[in-house]
């Protein structure tokens, strides 16, 4: 009998799905990989990779240009090409490392498969329907991402091999069903390709064999040995200003990973060590542990453990608020001195809560038992609440690392919510904050985060600010700002007087013993550390020339630059990324804009050319600010992932299926409305003090109708680009678009780093604006 071929070749349905999935593995894949250079190298660089992921889509649309490949053969070719890059990156995550230049042109490659197929089916097909169906699936993308990482026994390594396996298999069933010609060499590479991922896969699951954390290895160059706390560490990399150190991997006990973080449990002498992120947190005993409430206190024994980390004594069983509980760092503090019920600590990312509350629950001592535990950004939770407080803490919980390493938009630490820290103390309540001064930038981000803390007392009333101030260190004084420095802050709402001052000295004296030495650093009336006392007369007279050399970054941190950890040098780091990557894409830009000018009809070319440019920065630019600041907004990031991402995407879909009637210079209006909208009124509506579910919802529209009229720009220029007969040039188009969204993700990090979120909103529509004004020159009856 004869076998009969399917239709689903031609068919319109089979193609806007091969787009729906193409577009939600790209969304995957670029979450996964950002997920996973974070944990290697830093914010800075993740961000930076991904306008490599944007390149790789302009590549692709190169590729669909130059190589002619009918549409039966580039399903199954794409499907192929991204299943074994994809095994390339995994060797470069460990053979390149920490050459992320080398690792980058993978990942652009990796990105570059699947959008051959997606821009094939926009040379070929009605534009705005191939479009819906891209912003579809990365808005499916978005959501399944998010569902992933919460499953517990999945990591990023299981994610990618899960993804080998599903793409090597569905490349290779519709290889079998539609192929004309037999080819039996690629049948086996498929199937050589479907094994080793499933294979991979369950070796992984059930032996943990390929995790990061495992193939890390000391440099060759510099195989030093650093020294913390009678156990090794292994210098693995340098990469700038930071250094890098890991365990010995045989120590790893239990590893969980999520879009919060990568969280391990390393195993040493006496104790579990708690990594986040590659660096050390926490830690809690190896064995199970007796809770201070069933053993110490009926005993009438002294809670064993000296915290010079936690001022106590200022007020009798003080009411607590935690900013992130940190696997039990400063529970056991606080049980010492309050009452359980006196206590409300806030933990955001739930692998900590797995890990302290059910997988080594007896070893923390059952910190979390009777403890009013919030699983949320506790930011937000705060806002929300109406409850005051006589200590609230930021200890061991940075928004970064720690201080001195730079991190994602840190809005701890902003004037707005150091107003916010400072109405919900009690009159004589105080705020406690530690931190890791380790580096010259960490330095810098202690003054700038002591620049705005002085001025939000002063905008609350407070007459001398330096009076609210008592400043400690231990560890390592007298060299200070190196890997074992340690510096805490308490700032009182009310300035300090002399009872407070005499319980601040009997407390220090408490805690002093041969092993806990603490120092005061700076308290009016009876220690004034030279250091602080120079950085107070700077900040009151607003002169900051002494330290202008070192590239001081002395404005005010607000929720519009949020970026306390980020000073001169930082950002100036961050101008380097920008020009190198400018010029890469400007490189590039010159390629496809020669190729255009081929295509004949120069003026339109120009405009189109010019068009895209535009309407591609402005795009990522809003992108980026928008993620950025709904960190502020959002309990959790992977609810900020979804909820902003996936809805400007999906949005920007509905937009597009819409601009046969969509003027763009009234949606432009409307764009510049809805984005200062997007960006100010969520937080400005939690200050009032609105539910945080209704300013949720609000978001949420705000969100979806930027991305609304942000959707019609990109189907335009390609239907304005079919109507001047150029629909060879589409695919030139769709790579300067890519290009400049690359730049755009790196300078809209830059401009909103060092010029606020503001700024890089009006730039954005400026762009918009500008693009709606060509099309309106080029004239083009569509």
């Amino acid at each position: 009998m004869k076998k009969i071929s399917p239709s689903i070749t031609s068919s319109d349905t089979f193609s806007y799905i091969g787009v729906l999935f193409f577009s939600a593995l790209i969304l995957l894949l670029e979450t996964v990989f950002f997920h996973i250079l974070i944990y290697l190298y830093d914010y800075f660089i993740a961000v930076f990779a991904l306008g490599f992921v944007v390149l790789g889509i302009g590549l692709g649309a190169f590729l669909a240009q130059r190589i002619h490949v009918e549409e039966t053969r580039v399903f199954w070719i794409a499907c192929l090409a991204t299943s074994i890059s994809l095994y390339v990156n995994g060797v470069m995550l460990v053979a390149a490392y920490p050459l992320f230049w080398v690792l980058d042109f993978f990942i652009a490659l990796t990105f570059s498969f699947p959008t051959f197929y997606i821009v094939t089916l926009f040379k070929n097909r009605p534009a705005h329907h191939v479009y819906l169906s891209d912003m579809t699936g990365a808005f499916l993308g978005v959501a399944f991402t998010v569902i992933l990482y919460q499953c517990p026994r999945l990591d990023s390594e299981l994610i990618l091999l899960a993804a080998a396996f599903v793409i090597s298999l569905i490349g290779f069933v519709y290889f079998m069903l539609f192929r004309k010609r037999r080819r039996p060499g690629i049948s086996i590479v498929f199937i050589v390709l479907i094994l080793l991922s499933f294979h991979s896969f369950f070796v992984h699951f059930f032996t943990d064999s390929f995790n990061l954390f495992r193939l890390m290895r000391a440099s060759d160059k510099e195989p030093g040995i650093f020294e913390l706390q009678n156990k090794s560490f292994h210098r693995t990399a340098r990469i700038g200003t930071r250094t890098r150190y890991t365990m010995a991997p045989n120590r790893l006990v239990k590893s969980y990973d999520s879009l919060y973080g990568r969280l391990e449990i390393i195993k040493r002498k006496k104790s579990y060590g708690v990594s986040f992120n590659g660096f050390g947190s926490d830690h809690f005993t190896n064995v199970p542990s007796p809770t201070y409430e069933d053993y110490y206190r009926p005993r009438h024994i002294r809670w064993p453990s000296r915290d010079v980390r936690l001022l106590y004594g200022i007020v009798e069983e003080p009411r607590i608020f935690i900013v992130g509980s940190s696997a039990c760092g400063i529970l056991k503090s606080a049980k010492r001195i309050t009452p359980l019920s006196n206590i409300t600590a806030c933990e955001m990312n739930p692998d900590i809560l797995r890990a302290a509350c059910e997988d080594f629950y007896p070893e923390t001592g059952y910190a979390y038992k009777g403890i009013k535990t919030l699983e949320g950004n506790a930011l937000s939770l705060l806002k929300g609440s109406d409850g005051t407080f006589d200590m609230i803490t930021f200890i061991n919980t940075h928004s970064t690392r720690c201080i001195s390493y730079q991190g994602a938009p840190d809005y701890l630490h902003t004037a707005e919510n150091y107003a916010l820290y400072f109405s919900r103390l009690d009159d004589g309540g105080f705020l406690n904050f530690e931190e890791r001064v380790i580096k010259k930038e960490g330095k810098l981000a202690l003054y700038k985060m002591m620049n705005t803390l002085f001025h939000s007392l002063k905008s609350c009333g407070a007459k001398s600010p330096e009076d609210h101030f008592f400043i400690w260190d231990w560890s390592n004084h007298h060299r200070r700002y190196n890997y074992k420095y340690y510096a805490s802050l308490a700032v009182f709402k009310e300035p300090i007087d002399a009872e407070i001052r005499r319980k601040i000295l009997s407390w220090v004296d408490s805690i002093n013993s041969k092993k806990t030495k603490s120092h005061i650093l700076y308290l009016k009336g009876v220690e004034e550390d030279a250091e602080y006392q120079k950085l107070f007369r700077m900040i009151s007279s607003g002169d900051f020339t002494d330290i202008q050399t070192e590239r001081f970054d002395s404005s005010i941190a607000t929720n519009n630059r949020p970026f306390v950890t980020i000073g001169g040098v930082s950002a100036g780091r961050l101008g380097k990324l920008v020009s190198i990557s400018g010029a890469f894409c400007l490189f590039l830009w010159g390629i496809f804009t020669i190729a255009l000018v081929k295509e004949g009809r120069r003026r339109q070319v120009f405009f189109l050319n010019l068009y895209n440019l535009l309407i591609g920065m402005a795009y990522f630019f809003l992108e980026i600010i928008l993620m950025q600041t709904y960190q502020n907004v959002f309990v959790t990031t992977s609810s900020t992932l979804l909820f902003i991402l996936g809805v400007l995407l999906l949005s920007s879909g509905i937009g597009g299926t819409c601009v046969g009637r969509m003027h763009l210079a009234p949606a432009t209006v409307l764009l510049l409305a809805f984005s200062l909208m997007a960006v100010y009124l969520p937080g400005a509506l939690l200050g009032l003090g609105v539910p945080i579910v209704a300013v949720r919802a609000f978001a949420v529209f705000l969100v979806a109708a930027c991305g609304f009229c942000m959707g019609g720009y990109f189907p335009k220029g390609l239907f304005a680009a079919r109507a001047a007969n150029l629909s060879q040039a589409i695919p030139y188009l769709f790579a300067v678009n890519a290009i400049s969204g690359s730049f755009a993700v790196i300078f809209g990090l830059f401009l909103g780093v060092r010029y606020g979120y503001q700024l890089t909103v009006l730039a954005a529509v400026s762009f918009y604006a500008a693009a709606s004004y060509i099309m309106g020159a080029l004239k083009i009856a569509e």
